[in-house]
């Protein structure tokens, strides 16, 4: 018998241990290694896992999520860092290098080619959608546009090598656009028998349908074209040479790699129902005895699966992926799955105010170069990113996800620019001696470098024009020439005495304290050596040198002295030279050997070659050129050109449509009145409308569960806008605060009207009020020694508030009370927490009764905690999850509770029950330092005393509950304030402290209303003991998702009258007969109760309702001629509480279907006035009845009166 080897495979088809061919039908082989085998279950292990993978294989029991498969890198926040030698700068906000670069903290996943980015997913109408659990090592080009990828049962072997086991797979796929796809590539879920060769090439064929099995003729074929594996050989991207046009129809995909067994390469199959038509299989040499020498179906060829798992990449219409040569492009879609990596299939969506909308990008890079920096605007938000740092190769493609809170429809234009380099400035280092520690004159810290020659100072003390700065001043200047400056092209400078200038600007300050670049907020600034000079000696100067068109403009600092300068008289001289004829701006230092004795910003002594200042250029926060911050970078004589770069850009733009809408809700009648009988009951009427255009979810529960207020489900992501290891709950720091000798001044108090705030100034160590709608108006009660982080009142008693004490030398840890009226405090006592950790805040929730604080270890984790008022002793709630900085707690009127994290300045949602945290956006400023927060109890308007650390100001703002985003109100008092310990005096009205009504019942008591649709609530009635003339009152609470009007309170008062029955009017009880929707409905006597519903004598009755499909009311004999209900013109009226039925009312005896026309509309708890004889006398009464819409079926009479003696009757 021939040997099985791989020169004579055709004898190495699978066999049983007897040596008989197996056929595919009866996979025997597992454990025959010596012929390739049709099922992926048969294939064999090179490499034993203990986790139950086997090297290159996934099984049934080892689905390919399970099995370790070198999966994309997900969307992780992205912390950039980058070395300069022996530094490495990271930054919470910005990246320094030669270039910084601010970046939006979302998430985005990227790889060496492209990316998976699922944006047009069509799965087959017949088809479920697939489990897909499978990644791509790479994303051709363009968007997902029909997915079968999903959870691995089995495999089929499909592999060409020239033998009689050449095997052939296809599935078919439906092209769903009228305008056709544009195909780009495929993915395929694979597998080897053992490990997978290199350099393997692939058969792609796309074929048309030919009545359920591929046809004859291929639509597109590309021969021997690469792929890509993933690192365990489960996945498979294949990027096609050209573009695949397919028009609207069904088509069939087949993948044949090329090479010669062994392994098996097997197309992996799922075990789900068929989608679409039956997978197929071909073996022409028959090699495994199946008989499928043409297409069959893999069941027909001893298979259970018929679905090949496979993803089809493109464009929909024409193309190839929508990106010619030399372009770079853009495809922005939208959705509201936010897990990471997710990726919309749409740019036009509909969602709901709250509601977490993905906004993902996908660009791709044709321009034949790679591109490294990247920047996103949109006409909307601004600058998303500015200059991310990403390497995009030619080719590749990049995807970024941005997470928004829905707000109001936007129809966004995005540009997204990428450039090769980092536009900005190169620093060329010239004359001066040799240098250690120079950043950028070798590119390496600690290392000399010899910058060689002379500088080229120009020196105009003598000729220029001097400005008589004093200490901190600023003067304007204009050049006589323009020059630019990252883009900026201007002559105005504003030039500091502290040895910088502000460009294009003439207003704004140099503060004395440098900082590394950026300065804060300055906007473009040139800073040859910034640093806190005095007044005292020498003088700034200005001048031209030269004539047009090669003229000079210097600005020269001569012989200024470090502050203070009466301790130091060795100035510094350096100057700026901005070149006419080409542009260029250099520093030039003539002595930079200064010292600072005595100085107030913590700089050393000896301040010589830099060591105390700060060099560089900025064009603003996000782009900044530093050449050094305190540090010896320069030397006398030296100086510094800037050249700027040159970079090669590349743009594009999509557009996206993102429809927002909201429920509005409206209750009708805003109030409830009306009448009970005394030792009676009533039912009353309230409408819940809903006139917005998404879905009103309501209840009428007395208080919100504690995570009402919780965004919807999905990852949302906030930007941090300051350096999160300087997050700091403490107060700001002395060494950023320049003495000034300022106090606050008298300000007038807050008149009675307004949001009056009673809080605690940390920095001038105050207690202020003040009117929150006019922030700057602060009025002064008393002065203190503590640092009270967290202050509430309780029981809405304003003249206590309950404070505790966070951080201050003497006083830390102590919970006081302080009179609002004097100030003075008064101590409960010392109340650390069991962690250890310094309180931050501190409200008080009036639905619980529960007094709760917040404490935290700033940078790692905060914690939730109730507060005993009488003792200051605290119970942990929980962990306030994924806040690693709360220093702000407020709780609103209807008991939900918000904080303020410092480290990622972001509003959170809090569970008041557990601690558990949900992020609900951006604040929109960097805030650091103390500060807090509070509700307005009358209105729920949460107001926020937030310090900005980096424009360094306190301010009151609003925050948006919804997305999270700050408004600012005004500034706080005249001068620096930093408020904390904040509460606001007004009270929360009556659903603040839900109380229960023992005499009043709502049904239904939460539900949903449709946009354009009202629900009726009935208001039913019980006054138990009270007696005639007393009055019930109280306020029906209605919480809802309404994001304007979360709460509606409707009041409701009922008034106690004469009983209903007695003397001479008969109260029939309650009775509830049912009307049945017949021919004969049901008659009824109301002299005896009496009813009938089949073969009735009407001669006996006074009132028949009936009808098959609408009600109608007919009037029998049996009431006499005076019969008939109460109505208007032809049309019975619905009578309520305080409607006379008498002599001088208007009766109506139509049994037409449109005389019940306002009844049929569906009326619960209505009355319905009538009149009948009754012993010759006319009697009037009225019957409660209850329908339903919209004809009237079912029905109930509940209940009815009427008046014996023939008065007139009243509803009560």
């Amino acid at each position: 018998m021939a040997t099985c080897s791989t020169a004579s495979p055709r004898h190495c088809g699978p066999r049983s241990s007897t040596g008989a061919r197996i056929s595919p039908r009866h996979p025997q082989h597992a454990n025959d290694a010596a012929a390739p085998h049709p099922f992926m279950s048969g294939s064999t292990s090179a490499t034993a896992r203990s986790d139950g993978c086997r090297n290159g294989q996934i099984g049934t029991a080892n689905p390919i999520a399970n099995c370790g498969n070198g999966l994309l890198r997900s969307g992780a926040l992205y912390r950039p860092t980058i070395n300069l030698g022996s530094r490495t700068l990271m930054r919470k906000s910005t990246l320094a290098i030669s270039v910084a670069a601010a970046f939006s903290a979302q998430a985005f996943m990227a790889t060496d080619n492209a990316t998976a980015a699922d944006k047009t997913v069509r799965q087959k109408a017949s088809g479920p959608v697939p489990n897909s659990s499978a990644q791509f090592p790479i994303q051709p080009r363009g968007s997902v546009l029909y997915d079968q990828s999903g959870t691995v049962s089995n495999g089929a072997a499909i592999q060409f090598s020239g033998s009689i086991y050449d095997s052939e797979g296809a599935d078919d796929f439906v092209v769903t656009d009228a305008s056709g796809w544009s195909v780009s590539g495929v993915n395929l879920q694979t597998s080897f028998s053992d490990v997978a060769p290199g350099g393997i090439t692939y058969d792609v064929n796309f074929y048309a349908d030919s009545g359920g099995t591929p046809g004859a003729t291929a639509a597109c074929s590309y021969p021997g074209v690469s792929g890509t594996l993933d690192g365990t050989a489960t996945a498979l991207s294949i990027s096609l040479p050209a573009p695949c046009d397919l028009a609207q129809g069904t088509y069939w995909l087949s993948v044949v790699p090329n090479f010669t067994w062994p392994p098996q390469f097997y197309w992996s199959l799922d075990a789900n129902a068929t989608i679409g038509s039956p997978g197929q299989w071909r073996n022409p040499g028959d090699g495994y005895a199946s008989g499928c020498t043409a297409w069959s179906p893999t069941t027909s060829c001893g298979f259970a699966e018929t679905n090949y798992l496979f993803q089809v990449i493109g464009a929909v219409g024409g193309g190839g992926g929508g990106c010619n040569a030399g372009e770079l492009c853009l495809e922005v879609t939208l959705g509201t799955d936010t897990t990471a990596g997710a990726c919309g299939t749409t740019d036009t969506l509909d969602v709901s105010v709250g509601d977490q909308v993905n906004y993902c990008y996908t660009v791709t890079n044709d321009t034949g170069t790679t591109l490294q920096f990247h920047t996103l605007v949109d006409n909307v938000n601004g600058t998303i990113f500015s200059l991310l740092p990403q390497t995009l190769a030619d080719g590749a493609t990049f995807q970024y996800n941005r997470i928004d809170t829905a707000g109001t429809t936007e129809v966004v234009t995005s540009t997204w620019t990428a450039q090769d380099v980092p536009p900005g400035y190169t620093a060329e280092v010239t004359g001066g001696g040799a240098i250690t520690d120079r950043v950028f004159c070798d590119g390496f810290d600690g290392v000399a470098c010899d910058p060689g020659g002379e500088g080229g100072f120009i020196d105009i003390s003598g000729s220029g024009t001097p400005l008589g700065l004093g200490d901190d001043g600023e003067a304007n200047v204009t050049m006589p020439f323009s020059v630019t400056l990252y883009g900026t092209t201007s002559n105005q400078l504003r030039v500091g005495n502290n040895g910088a200038i502000l460009f294009g600007a003439t207003a704004g300050d140099i503060a004395f304290t440098n900082t590394p670049l950026p300065m804060a907020g300055a906007g473009p600034t040139i800073a040859p050596l910034w640093d806190d000079f005095d007044g005292t000696q020498g003088d700034v100067y200005h001048g031209t040198i030269g004539t047009a068109p090669n003229r000079q403009f210097v600005v020269q600092w001569h012989n200024r002295a470090h502050y203070p300068g009466s301790g130091n008289t060795d100035g510094a001289t350096f100057e700026v030279v901005f070149d006419e004829a080409t542009g260029g701006i250099s520093f030039e230092y003539l002595d930079v050997a200064y010292s600072a004795i005595d100085n107030v910003s913590s700089d050393p002594d000896d301040c010589t070659n830099g060591v105390c200042a700060t060099i560089g250029l900025q064009s603003d926060d996000s782009l900044f050129n530093e050449f050094s911050f305190m540090t010896a970078s320069i030397t006398d004589n030296s100086g510094i050109a800037w050249t700027p770069t040159s970079p090669a850009l590349f743009s594009d733009d999509d557009t996206t449509t993102l429809n927002v809408g909201a429920p509005d809700i409206e209750v009708d009648p805003t109030s409830v009145s009306g009448t009970v009988p005394e030792g009676d009951t009533t039912t009353l009427d309230l409408d819940i409308n809903n006139v917005g255009n998404r879905d009103l979810d309501w209840s009428t529960e007395e208080a919100p569960g504690p995570t009402a207020h919780f965004p919807p489900p999905g990852t949302r992501f906030a930007m941090p806008l300051g350096d999160t290891a300087r997050a700091n709950m403490g107060p700001a720091p002395l060494a950023l605060r320049k003495p000034a000798n300022k106090a606050p001044g008298p300000h007038a108090a807050p008149n009675g009207g307004g949001v009056p705030v009673f809080a605690a100034d940390i920095y001038n160590g105050t207690f202020i009020t003040f009117d929150a709608l006019v922030p700057g108006a602060t009025t002064q009660v008393n002065t203190h020694d503590y640092a009270l982080v967290g202050g509430a009142f309780i029981d809405g008693d304003f003249s206590t508030m309950y404070a505790i004490d966070g951080f201050s030398a003497g006083h830390t840890n102590d919970f006081v009370t302080v009179d609002t009226a004097t100030g003075a405090i008064s101590l409960i006592a010392n109340a650390p927490n069991s962690l250890g950790e310094g309180w931050s805040s501190l409200d008080y929730d009036s639905t619980t009764g529960n007094l709760y604080g917040a404490s935290a270890a700033c940078g790692t984790a905060s914690h939730l905690w109730t507060i005993n008022p009488a003792t200051g002793a605290s119970t942990q709630v929980g962990e306030i999850t994924g806040a690693a900085c709360i220093v702000g707690l407020a709780v609103s009127p209807d008991g939900l509770m918000y904080g303020i994290d410092i480290v990622s300045d972001a509003l959170f949602a809090i569970d008041k029950t557990t601690g558990a945290a949900s992020l609900i956006g951006s604040i929109g400023f960097n805030a650091n330092y103390a500060q807090d927060m509070a509700f307005d109890q009358a209105t729920g308007v949460l107001y926020f005393a937030g310090f900005d650390g980096g424009a360094f100001t306190d301010q009151i703002y609003t925050v948006d509950l919804t997305t999270g985003a700050a408004t600012a109100v005004g500034n706080i008092g005249a001068g620096l304030a930093e408020v904390d310990a904040m509460a606001i005096m007004t009270a929360g009205g009556p659903c603040s402290q839900p109380t229960d009504l023992p005499w009043l019942s709502i049904a239904p008591a939460s539900g949903t209303t449709a946009p354009g649709g009202s629900t009726p609530l009935s208001l039913s009635i019980d006054p138990g003991a009270a007696t005639e003339g007393d009055v019930l009152s109280g306020t029906i609470c209605i919480s809802s998702n309404d994001p304007d009007e979360h709460r509606v309170e409707v009041p409701v008062e009922v008034t106690v009258g004469p009983g209903g029955g007695g003397g001479d009017v008969v109260d029939s009880g309650v009775v509830n007969i049912a009307v049945p929707a017949t021919f004969d409905g049901v008659y009824l006597n109301w002299l005896t109760g009496a009813t009938c519903t089949a073969a009735c004598t009407a001669a006996n009755f006074m009132f028949n309702p009936y009808g098959t499909t609408n009600m109608s009311f007919f009037w029998p004999s049996g009431g006499g001629a005076q019969t008939g209900g109460v109505g208007t013109g032809a049309v019975y009226d619905v009578l309520a509480s305080g409607a006379t039925i008498g002599p001088a009312s208007t009766y109506v005896t139509s049994t037409a279907t449109t005389a019940t026309a306002t009844w049929r509309a569906g009326v619960t708890g209505g009355y319905l006035g009538f009149r009948f004889v009754n012993a010759g006398v006319t009697n009037y009464g009225y019957a409660q009845i209850n329908t339903t819409a919209p004809g009237g079926f079912p029905a109930t009479i509940v209940r009815y009166w009427y008046n014996s003696a023939g008065d007139p009757i009243t509803i009560p």
